[in-house]
């Protein structure tokens, strides 16, 4: 059977991997846990649909939340998504494009994600409100990001990114760090904590797993090991994993991955509820960005803008003391710049203003839509994709922000490619998140669309140009202060004056 690993896991005792022990602790007042988890994607959960029971507790704990069956990512990598989660902004407005030129030159800069100075950021809002703060990161990327920790009181250790020996923390890792953490806090305190976890990153080591004896189409091959990262229609040469003999194999080995992950969120979860701080604490579960197979052109990797990317699971348990009825599914369009401003309204703080980002409220108050589309960029090449209610649209330049070997393994080879290139994905019967009809043609629409995701990204980057002028005030880009713009799209938000 090809998860006949799955017996093994289920056999591992549900505190394996778990933290501290579930001693008491000073009673504490309202909470807010995030757990942000890289390489989550949302098809692979029997939550979700999927045919294989990959976190069986997740299945029962999702009886307890809010599950939301339409969330998207709002970019396809580490950097984006958590920007995105911390600041309810659109993350484009946070890459600094660059060191101008007298000659209107731009230099790249070696870390280009910088926080605009004037931006709310989450973290800050409950700081302001009396509340502590923490961020716990897996990984250390969360340090390439100029001003995240903003806002926060506390920092879990660092581990050091761009080093294979460089230590990279699990779920349980950091569920001792805050567990540490909430024992210094004073009795009542209300408090926040934000974890960054990519335990799903690393699912070709330290996994146990059994190769399928039965192999099935379409994942019985292994394609070639590509010359360096990233690449398409190769396998990244850090994910080349002994044992791993076909895809089918490598999506067993992520399954297994998963059951894990599922393992040590029980731990984590059962150890809130022995404690008795399930009452007072909102828990968020969200997947960053997802990880593909092959269908979008890479293998055991992100970065693009297909469905597999960018569609992740998103669940939301309510603290009980809200009575918000739960053990629901929640139909309508999210990204993940919603979640700030939906953790802000659940515990009863208010949303500043000029967050692209919007509560999540009115969809289980069964008000109304939030959002009748939503925008993500890619993370290793130039492009943005829209998605709404009838389907993906994708607008991407392979040829443009990667590496050559990105170009040459998308075209077959270097230059001579000017153009765009484009796909529209309709959703299946029933508008189901995941069931797309591939090779739509309708150019009307294309062009509707199209055209709305270009005034995004024009909004976006001059906004973004704007915001990150250098110290001598010369702007970069163009930035459009005007509502009457054609076609307009949104108002520039207050602290950008």
């Amino acid at each position: 059977m090809r998860f006949r690993f799955l017996w093994f896991l289920l056999a591992l005792p549900a505190a394996c991997g778990s933290g501290p022990s579930a001693e008491r602790i000073q009673a504490l007042g309202s909470g807010v846990l995030v757990i942000e988890i890289d390489g989550w994607r949302r098809d692979h959960l029997a939550t979700y649909g999927y045919g294989q029971s990959t976190m069986p507790y997740l299945e029962k704990w999702a009886q307890e939340c809010l599950v939301l069956e339409d969330a998207w990512s709002s970019g396809s990598s580490v950097l984006p998504a958590t920007v995105a989660l911390l600041t309810g902004c659109d993350p484009s407005l946070s890459r600094h494009p660059g060191i101008a030129l007298d000659n209107g030159t731009l230099l790249p800069l070696a870390f280009p994600w910088e926080l605009p100075k004037d931006m709310p950021l989450l973290a800050f809002q409950f700081l302001m409100a009396g509340w502590n703060t923490a961020l716990f990161d897996s990984t250390g990327k969360t340090n390439e990001i100029k001003r995240i920790h903003v806002g926060f009181e506390r920092l879990g250790q660092k581990a050091v990114p761009g080093s294979q020996e460089a230590q990279v923390y699990r779920l349980p890792d950091l569920e001792a760090q805050w567990m540490d953490w909430l024992r210094g806090l004073d009795h009542g305190s209300d408090w926040y904590a934000h974890w960054h976890v990519a335990d799903l990153e690393a699912f070709t080591r330290d996994t146990p797993f059994e190769p399928s004896e039965s192999p099935a189409a379409p994942w019985d091959y292994l394609p070639p090991i590509a010359a360096g990262e990233p690449a398409f229609q190769a396998l990244p040469p850090s994910r080349v994993a002994p044992g791993l003999e076909s895809m089918q194999d490598y999506v067993a080995a992520y399954d297994a991955a998963l059951l894990r992950l599922d393992q040590d969120l029980q731990a984590l979860l059962e150890s809130l509820r022995s404690r008795n701080l399930l009452g007072r604490t909102t828990v968020v579960l969200v997947g960053g960005y997802g990880m593909g197979f092959g269908e979008s052109g890479l293998f055991a990797d992100a970065g693009t803008l297909s469905e597999v990317d960018l569609a992740v699971p998103l669940l939301v348990r309510p603290a009980a003391e809200l009575g918000i009825p739960t053990g629901r599914r929640i139909a309508g369009l999210a990204s993940l710049v919603d979640v700030a401003p939906t953790v802000l309204e659940l515990a009863r703080l208010p949303v500043p203003t000029g967050w692209q980002g919007r509560s999540l409220g009115p969809l289980w108050r069964g008000e109304s839509a939030i959002r009748s589309e939503a925008f993500a960029i890619p993370a290793i090449h130039e492009g943005f994709a829209v998605i709404d209610q009838q389907g993906l649209f994708l607008h991407m330049w392979p040829q443009r922000g990667g590496s050559p070997l990105l170009e040459a393994s998308w075209f077959g080879k270097v230059g001579g490619h000017e153009e765009p290139f484009e796909v529209l994905l309709a959703r299946g019967q029933g508008l189901r998140p995941l069931a797309y009809r591939h090779g739509v043609k309708d150019s009307e629409r294309s062009g509707t669309i199209r055209s709305e995701g270009l005034a995004w990204q024009r909004w976006t980057g001059g906004l973004a140009a704007y915001l990150h002028s250098d110290p001598f005030g010369r702007r970069r880009g163009v930035w459009v202060d005007d509502p009457s713009a054609d076609p307009p799209f949104q108002a520039i938000p207050d602290w950008v004056r």
